[in-house]
């Protein structure tokens, strides 16, 4: 049961978080092989998408090195038309879009849900502090831990305490990563390891 906790947490890009304390020495872990996973999972799609052009079986082969995918790539068609009702306490939004460039979805999507105007040179900004801070490399997809999310807040003006950010995920609505008791919540679609995208309340 644990370590199946374990790797649904690496496999969708979060940590483990307050719910289970006990398990938080895993967090290292996780932080540790998620590039791994990432591409683990990788490898998957672009033997799906070897499959689909083959139009039959293909034998598992790891990634050529030239071999890459954009994480925005993986769901082109993604139903930004959908509405999701999260239920009266929260309302009914819509999947909005954010940039995928350089695996900054998340920190693009927060500026939008706050109604900032976000730019290459903000994302590079609240980048080079996670990386400073040794919460993310260069280029590797966020998770949406509370000290990355503190700092992206922090990188757009705000206070860590000021605003919750609550996550969907597979029509869960995950209200305990980053809730601070503020008074001000916004929400972000969260496509499994793969891209975050604002909530656009409707």
């Amino acid at each position: 049961m644990l370590l199946s906790k374990v790797l649904q947490s690496i496999s969708n890009n979060v940590l483990i978080g307050a719910k289970e304390e006990f398990m938080s020495p895993m967090n290292d872990w996780i932080k540790d092989n998620q590039s791994k996973m990432n591409k683990l999972l990788q490898q998957i799609i672009m033997q799906g998408k070897r499959l689909a052009e083959k139009g039959g079986a293909v034998a598992l082969s790891p990634l050529s090195g030239d071999e890459t995918i954009s994480h925005i790539e993986i769901f082109p068609d993604l139903d930004t038309a959908a509405t999701h009702d999260l239920g009266e306490d929260h309302g009914v939004f819509k999947i909005g879009k954010a940039s995928g460039n350089n695996n900054n979805c998340l920190i693009d999507s927060i500026g939008l849900s706050l109604g900032i105007a976000t730019d290459l040179d903000k994302h590079n900004i609240i980048r080079s502090n996670l990386v400073d801070m040794k919460l993310a490399g260069k280029k590797d997809f966020l998770v949406n831990d509370q000290k990355v999310l503190s700092v992206i807040l922090q990188g757009f003006g705000k206070k860590p305490s000021d605003v919750n950010i609550y996550f969907l995920y597979n029509s869960l609505l995950d209200e305990v990563t980053y809730n601070v008791g503020a008074n001000t919540t916004i929400y972000i679609h969260n496509e499994g390891q793969n891209h975050f995208s604002p909530l656009v309340k409707q």
